[in-house]
Order: C-alpha cells, then structure tokens, then sequence
C-alpha cells in the first residue's frame, strides 16, 4: 500500500512540473512557431497565406499615421507599405532568449495575450483562430508615400510604355 501511494505521490508530482513547465514554455513556443509559419510564407512569397495570419482590422502605423487595412484582399493589395523589406528583416532576425545562445538582434516578448517582434514593429495577438498579426509598424510616412508613389510611377509606365518618372516624382517629400 506505501508503495501504490509513492508511486501515485510520484506521478501526481511529475505531471504538475511538466504541466507548469509546459504552461511556462507556452506563450514562447506558440510564438515561435507563429514566427516560423510567418518567416515560410515569406520565403515563398506567399501573400495570402500572410493575409490569413492577420487579424482584421489590421492598424498599420506608418510614421504616426494610422492606416487601416479592412481585410485581406485589401493587404494584398498594400503589401510594399503593409509589409516592406525592413518588417520582413525584423521578423527573420528576431527571436526567444536561449539560455547559452547569443541573444537575436531582436527579442520577441511572448505574454498571455500575444507577442511582439522588433520592438513593437509587429503585435501578434492570441484569439479564437488562434494568433494573428494585429499591429505593425511600416516605417516613415513619407518613405510609404514615396513607395506608393513609385508604385503608381511603375504602373503608368507599363500602361503606357512611358520610362521616364510619374508628374511630381522629380520632387522632394519633405
């Protein structure tokens, strides 16, 4: 009987430590596997699988201004302002302090409620569907207006066949 009670004292002991353990690694694991699914999908430039990692209404801050993307035809649509080259660096270089590993150039903040990448350039938070992109962060304002300009630049040239820049592109956003 003293040896059914230590083995049953012993199981009870072993499953709560792998239970607070696993609840501890919880929030850092689910956000590393969201960073990873997020890191393939860029690989294969596979926007729509992004736009279905998004919570909608996305905010996009882009230098202090607020812009709203509705849903995901709408991100695909915005993809250079929503998510340029520097959001996806941010994303790649960030990471979970390791104990005995360098530290990654950014440090993703897991809590209960999501994670952060970058400093705050992306918000992921947790919700039925499970997490999702909430936030970001796109840069500079003038920097989107300037990509958006030589988007628009790019599409009239190939309209038109026209190489030279779009009214106004000579000029300087200040």
């Amino acid at each position: 009987m003293h040896i059914q009670r230590t083995i049953v004292g012993l199981s009870l002991a072993a499953f709560l430590v792998v239970s607070l353990h696993a609840r501890q690694r919880g929030p850092e694991a689910e956000a590393e596997a969201f960073r990873q699914r997020l890191l393939d999908a860029f690989a294969r430039g596979d926007r729509q699988a992004v736009a279905g990692m998004v919570r909608y209404r996305l905010v996009v801050d882009a230098g202090g201004i607020q812009i709203p993307v509705l849903n995901q035809a709408a991100l695909v649509k915005m993809w250079d302002a929503v998510f340029p080259p520097a959001v996806r660096c941010v994303v790649e270089e960030s990471g979970m302090l390791r104990g005995g590993s360098p530290p990654p150039k950014y440090v993703m903040q897991a809590d209960a409620t999501g994670v952060t990448f970058g400093r705050g350039w992306i918000r992921a938070e947790r919700g039925p569907g499970g997490m999702k992109a909430a936030r970001t962060r796109a840069g500079r304002a003038r920097d989107v207006a300037h990509r958006a300009r030589e988007r628009q630049s790019r599409a009239r040239s190939e309209v038109v066949g026209w190489s030279g820049p779009a009214p106004g592109m000579g000029r300087r956003v200040t």
